[in-house]
């Protein structure tokens, strides 16, 4: 699409569109940007009412929920362009987001197993193996379902999801540290 189909589209001239956003790429990594923020700003907000999860089943309540505020479908597009284009996913007010999003996971995480409070390291990779699967989905998920034989619908990518959390909260399981006998 042009920019001055965009311009129409919206109700503005193509020359305001230039003056603000100085390109197409220019607009779309805008929209990008503004899209990321708000998804990290729901997300924040999911994580810091979210109680503690406690067992195997309330992480993967969490993991999924995080996953609907992440991987929207529709965002895929853009995220392709962005990063066939050279763009960072994590523009510099993201990757702080990002780290916050961590944090606040670190804490929920220690709350609920008090011996994995030292273990922000295994708390940060965590988030980078949910970001890296959340991204990987959305760029490759329908070509992979479709390769594989699997319906690309919204009851295929919520079953893969519900897996996909069930795995993780396995794995948080599996890395918390076993009990010294006294």
């Amino acid at each position: 699409m042009r920019l001055q189909e965009i311009a129409t589209r919206v109700g503005v001239t193509h020359p305001a569109l230039l003056y603000h956003f100085k390109s197409r790429d220019g607009l779309l990594a805008a929209l990008f940007q503004r899209a990321s923020r708000r998804m990290r700003e729901g997300l924040l907000d999911e994580l810091v009412a979210a109680p503690a999860p406690t067992t195997p089943a309330a992480t993967a309540a969490l993991f999924a929920r995080v996953h609907d505020r992440v991987a929207d479908p529709r965002r895929a597009p853009l995220l392709a362009w962005l990063l066939a284009c050279g763009e960072e996913p994590f523009p510099a007010d993201e990757a702080v987001g990002l780290a916050e999003i961590a944090a606040h996971l670190h804490a929920l995480r220690s709350a609920a197993d008090p011996a994995a409070a030292d273990d922000v390291e295994g708390t940060r990779f965590g988030v980078m193996a949910m970001t890296l699967m959340m991204f990987g989905d959305l760029l490759l998920g329908g070509a992979t379902r479709r390769r594989l034989g699997l319906a690309d619908d919204a009851a295929t990518r919520a079953r893969f999801r519900t897996w996909l959390a069930a795995r993780l909260a396995e794995v948080v399981a599996a890395a918390r540290p076993t009990p010294t006998p006294v």
